[in-house]
């Protein structure tokens, strides 16, 4: 059914990259993973790709063991808010908290190798602070402004909205209905696209 749905399209399904699985056993995707749990699909960030951001934060810090807090946090940053606003769009609230404990480990064994004569009162005083609700945020303040380091978890999880089941994007009484879903998407793209400059 689905070849020929394709083949009057022009399109040929690929027999070697087509997986057929259970959904409870799941799939991976372009970095999520696909699956089912007690009744309801999810897609989760995939194991390999939570590794893989870690790997790269924990061998940013490893690496750098003499930069400054500063430079540490731009380094950093940047890596955070991509993998997070690419994944924002799955569950991805329970895999954010515990990425965000485990990077604050990798960071307070940076600064202790730091001072290894200071205790760790002085420690904290240093190099984490409290910012309203949050504490032990690794900040900074230098020359011109404050540097803080961004949490996963503070990247707000945007959810899909769902597809009316027997809705076709190829049925011209549809039109209307896919028209007002691209507006949506759109102004969301903008917004965020908004909040992105001003950070």
């Amino acid at each position: 059914m689905i070849s020929k749905f394709l083949a009057d399209r022009g399109l040929e399904l690929s027999q070697e990259k087509t997986k057929i699985t259970h959904i409870q056993q799941g799939f991976d995707f372009l970095g999520f993973n696909i699956r089912k749990y007690n009744g309801k699909c999810l897609t989760k960030p995939k194991k390999d790709s939570v590794k893989s951001i870690y790997s790269s934060i924990s061998e940013c810090v490893t690496n750098h063991k003499t930069v400054t807090q500063e430079q540490l946090i731009r380094m950093i940053t940047p890596k955070i808010r991509g993998w997070a606003n690419f994944f924002r769009y799955s569950a991805a609230k329970h895999t954010f908290s515990l990425l965000d404990n485990k990077v604050f480990k990798l960071l307070w064994i940076w600064a202790k190798r730091r001072h290894p004569n200071k205790g760790n009162h002085w420690i904290k005083a240093k190099y984490f602070k409290n910012k309203g609700n949050q504490h032990w945020v690794f900040s900074t303040t230098g020359n011109k402004r404050s540097w803080e380091l961004p949490l996963f978890d503070a990247t707000k999880i945007i959810r899909h909205t769902k597809i009316k089941c027997h809705s076709n994007p190829y049925d011209k009484d549809w039109e209307g209905y896919f028209k007002e879903r691209a507006k949506g998407k759109l102004a969301k793209h903008e917004n965020f696209s908004k909040l992105a400059t001003v950070i």
